[in-house]
Order: C-alpha cells, then sequence, then structure tokens
C-alpha cells in the first residue's frame, strides 16, 4: 500500500508544487489520482470531502489524516520524510525567513503570475479570449517582482537565504507557465546579469522532466501496436545534410516505424567547428480525437533517440497551443515545441554537433487543409532553407512562415463566409436588398456567423504564439548571445521584419472581419426575433 494519495490534476501548478516537492526528497511511495478540472471532477461530493472549497491538490493518508493547499502540503511532507527542503527546528532566524520568502512568493508574485497563467493558458482550453487588459497590469507587477528579486539574489543564494529549500520549489511551475505563455523574457532577460543567479533554477529541470515522463505513462491516444496494413505502418522520414562547401543533400524517404532511422551526428570537441549540420524530421499523423499515428513505445524510443526534452511530453498529452523553448539543456541539446491548429512540432539542437532531430504531428484536418497538405507544404517551405540547417532558427522560421500561410487562408475563408452570409440576408457591404428572407435561412446564416467567430477565435490564439516565436527569432537572429545561438544566421532578420508585417496586417484584417461579423449577427438576430413574432 502506498504511503499516501496525491488528488491532483494535469497541467495544475499547484499539484505540480507537490510533485516537484516529492521529486526533490527523492520520493515515490505515494499514488497519484488525476482529477478531470474540465468535466468539474474537482466539484465531486468525493473531492469536496477531501477538500471543503473543491479545488486541488489533496493528499490523503490511510489512517484518515487529510492535508490540502499546496504550500502546507508540501512544507508537511519536507518535514514528515526529511527532505533536506527546511531549516532545522532550532534555526528560529532561518525559519522565519522561510515563512517571510513564502509570504512574498504567495503575494507578489504567485498572485500575478497566477492571473497571467489563468488569462493566456487556462482560458484556452475553455474556449475564452483573454482579457489583456488583465495580463498587461498583472505583467507590470510581475516585472516589478523581479527587479526587487533581482536585487536581493545579489545579497543571497536563493529566495530564503543560502539553501536550497521548498520556497524556491513554489516558484518553479508558474515560472514554467510564463514560458508557456509567451513571457520567458521576464525572466531570460535577466539571466547571468551582473552575477545574479538564474532565476529559472535550471539546476532543477530534472525534476520537472521527471514529472511530465510519469505523467506521460497515463496518456495513451496511440495508434494500435499491430497496424490494419503494411502502408500504415510506413513513417515518413524527412532529412538535410549540409555543409558551406556543398549543396545540401535532401532525402524524404517512409519507412516502417519499427525500423525507424537514428539521427546522424557529427561529433567534434569543438562547437561549430566540424564540416556538416544535420536535420532529421519524423512526421506523424494525429487524428480528430488527437490519437497521435504511431505505438506508444516506438514513439516513446524516437522522443529519447531525438534527446527532445522530456519536460514537453506534458505539452504533447495535453494537445498545447504556444511555445515553448527550453533554457537549460537536455543530453546537450535545447529543445523547442511550437503547438498550432495544424500541426505541432517539437526539435532539439545540439550547438555542438549542429543536428537538429525533429517530430512533426500533423493534424489529419484543420478546418482548412489536410495534414498531408501541411507536410507537403512545411517541408516545400523548409526546402527553401536548407542550407540553414546548422542554426536552430531554421524549424520556428519555417513554422512562422507556415502559420502566416494558414493565418491567412482562415481570414480569407472567413471574408468569403461573411460575404455568403451577406448575400443570404440581404444586410451588409454584399448584401442584396430582399423584401424576405426565409427564417430558416437565416438560421444558417447564424451558423455561418458561429464558424467565422470561430476561425477569428483561432487567429487571435496563433497571434500569441506567433508573437512568442518572433521574440525567440529575434533572440537567436539579431540579439545573439547564449549557447544556442550559432550556425548562418544572416540575412534571416529581414525574413523575420516582413514576417512581422504580414501578422501585423493580419491582425488588422482580422479586427476588421470580427466587427463586421458582430454587426451582421446583431442584425440577423433581431432579424429572427421580429419575423418569429410575426411568423
Amino acid at each position: 500500500m502506498p504511503a499516501f494519495t496525491l488528488y491532483g490534476s494535469r497541467g495544475s501548478t499547484n499539484t505540480d508544487r507537490v510533485r516537484l516537492t516529492l521529486a526533490e526528497g527523492g520520493f515515490t511511495d505515494y499514488e497519484l489520482v488525476l482529477l478531470n478540472l474540465q468535466k468539474g471532477e474537482q466539484k465531486s461530493q468525493d473531492n469536496l470531502s477531501r477538500h471543503p472549497f473543491g479545488k486541488i491538490p489533496v493528499i490523503v493518508f490511510p489512517s484518515g489524516f487529510t492535508l490540502y493547499e499546496s504550500r502546507a502540503v508540501c512544507k508537511y511532507l519536507a518535514r514528515k520524510y526529511s527532505f533536506p527542503l527546511l531549516p532545522s527546528d532550532s534555526a528560529v532566524e532561518a525559519a522565519a525567513l522561510l515563512d517571510q520568502a513564502q509570504s512574498v512568493e504567495m503575494h507578489y508574485f504567485a498572485e500575478p503570475a497566477g492571473r497571467i497563467a489563468f488569462e493566456k493558458f487556462a482560458k484556452r482550453f475553455m474556449g475564452l479570449p483573454p482579457d489583456d487588459a488583465v495580463v498587461s497590469q498583472a505583467l507590470q507587477v510581475v516585472e516589478t517582482f523581479f527587479d526587487v528579486a533581482e536585487r536581493l539574489l545579489k545579497e543571497r543564494e536563493y529566495m530564503a537565504g543560502g539553501e536550497f529549500t521548498v520556497v524556491d520549489i513554489f516558484y518553479i511551475p508558474l515560472i514554467q507557465r510564463l514560458f508557456a505563455c509567451g513571457y520567458g523574457d521576464v525572466v531570460r532577460s535577466r539571466e547571468n546579469q551582473n552575477n545574479t543567479p538564474d532565476l529559472s533554477f535550471p539546476d532543477k529541470m530534472d525534476g520537472l522532466r521527471d514529472l511530465a515522463t510519469s505523467s506521460f505513462q497515463l496518456y495513451n491516444k496511440f495508434r494500435d501496436p499491430i497496424p490494419k496494413t503494411e502502408d500504415e505502418s510506413k513513417i515518413q522520414v524527412f532529412r538535410i545534410s549540409s555543409s558551406a562547401n556543398e549543396n545540401p543533400e535532401i532525402s524524404n524517404t517512409f519507412v516502417p516505424e519499427d525500423s525507424l532511422p537514428t539521427p546522424t551526428r557529427y561529433d567534434d570537441p569543438t562547437p561549430g567547428k566540424h564540416p556538416r549540420a544535420t536535420l532529421q524530421m519524423t512526421i506523424i499523423t494525429r487524428g480528430h480525437d488527437e490519437v497521435i499515428g504511431m505505438s506508444k513505445p516506438n514513439f516513446l524510443r524516437l522522443f529519447d533517440s531525438y534527446n527532445l526534452d522530456p519536460f514537453t511530453l506534458n505539452y504533447i498529452s495535453q494537445n498545447f497551443y504556444g511555445f515553448h523553448s527550453s533554457l537549460t539543456p537536455h543530453n546537450g541539446a535545447y529543445s523547442v515545441l511550437i503547438g498550432t491548429v495544424p500541426f505541432t512540432i517539437v526539435f532539439s539542437f545540439n550547438p555542438t554537433t549542429l543536428a537538429t532531430s525533429a517530430i512533426l504531428l500533423a493534424r489529419v484536418y484543420n478546418g482548412l487543409t489536410s495534414g498531408k497538405q501541411v507536410v507537403q507544404e512545411f517541408t516545400r517551405i523548409l526546402q527553401q532553407y536548407a542550407e540553414r540547417v546548422d542554426t536552430p532558427a531554421i524549424l520556428a522560421l519555417v513554422a512562422l512562415v507556415h502559420l502566416g500561410q494558414w493565418q491567412d487562408g482562415v481570414l480569407y475563408k472567413s471574408l468569403q463566409m461573411i460575404r455568403s452570409a451577406e448575400d443570404v440576408s440581404g444586410y451588409g457591404p454584399s448584401g442584396r436588398a430582399s423584401e424576405r428572407v426565409d427564417i430558416d435561412d437565416l438560421l444558417g446564416v447564424q451558423w455561418r456567423i458561429g464558424e467565422i467567430v470561430l476561425g477569428l477565435a483561432n487567429v487571435d490564439r496563433h497571434h500569441d504564439i506567433a508573437q512568442s516565436l518572433f521574440g525567440y527569432l529575434e533572440s537567436q537572429v539579431m540579439r545573439g548571445g547564449g549557447d544556442q545561438v550559432v550556425g548562418s544566421n544572416e540575412g534571416l532578420a529581414d525574413v523575420v521584419n516582413v514576417l512581422r508585417q504580414q501578422f501585423s496586417g493580419a491582425n488588422s484584417t482580422a479586427k476588421y472581419l470580427r466587427e463586421r461579423t458582430e454587426c451582421h449577427s446583431a442584425v440577423v438576430s433581431s432579424s429572427e426575433s421580429v419575423k418569429g413574432e410575426t411568423g
């Protein structure tokens, strides 16, 4: 029997806070029960009996002892199992400083950072738009906090003093969430400046990686290990090999998933001095039901052989839409994940071997094009920059180019649909005067308006992803510096600037179409009401 049961949820920063504490203490003798927050399982009678406010996490011992509130749980577990994360009982002053540091974390960091996470992360899964005013205000408070924390960390090693404690763990989940929401520069811009310790706690990333790996074991949306046909077992592998003195070598093959090749690496102890850079991208379908078109054992073997950061497994299982960039290397490679409606791509880049290894999960249908079309377009764009595979910026750039094309396609489709709706109803710039419009036709118009609104909401969401990609590309291409920034970035700055103009124009178009759609919806709704009363 496990020592206790931890009730939590996948993607919950509060749950991660407890699990990180357990990982730091090397404690594994517990049962993890994940509740589905989207289904409201935290408000069930069972959970209300554990937590009177219907929240998570909660720990329950066989004796019946129950404890909730993540920080209280972390401190209790550290004390009960003697994790080296708390001052000794006799160190009264150190204990007082820890309580003070915990209060600082809760009120000056977690509160505003939590608001950003809710608006920019949680609302995505609720189908709601973020409140940009709330985000802007909270971001100012977070930046002020880091200004103060930066000064404090010039005088001490950690937030509560000279030793790593539970308080430092308390910060990690929400700092990670800030990166996921596209606000990593709040932390990254302060890294290693003026001898300030790294606020992202890179030496503690192994705990997050272990948590992601164990949680992913519960994710089972994979194709059956035994394919129905021989063709179904074939997986596409796209490769580029490039050097300064030769034309790039490009290959595109289909191989059985049990025989997927490992990436070719040209190991050299001197960074950037070997003659050839490589990129290998394995392409896998992802269905409407999120099922990944490969068996789970083969997927995990592929993931491991590509030196991809295990933390990104969190985002793959959550079907995450957004951007994540690892600040610390895993097996010598830095990982990036980009999640969009058409595709998710996760790749690693080793700055020593100049090897890029990627998995592209192409959605079977994204509301505009098929997965096959996405793959064809993505690889076509990638071939245009084949000589640049010695830089980690290249796949991010290709993803941004593709995202811009997909976004423009959605906007054009939305424009065609609003014109069609106006033609039927007789209202708007494309409307034709009509003495009478059938009520069923108006209902059909409202259905089209709903589809338009959904498409424009996706454009808004992907505009935020694009801004994160611009930030990453500018750090790689324009500012330079850091372990990841190597390779032939010359000339890419001009491409990035052109793409920024493209997305700015698309943002204006989306705003216009949204206003046009809202006006049309209001008129049609009014007409339906009148026709319903007089019909």
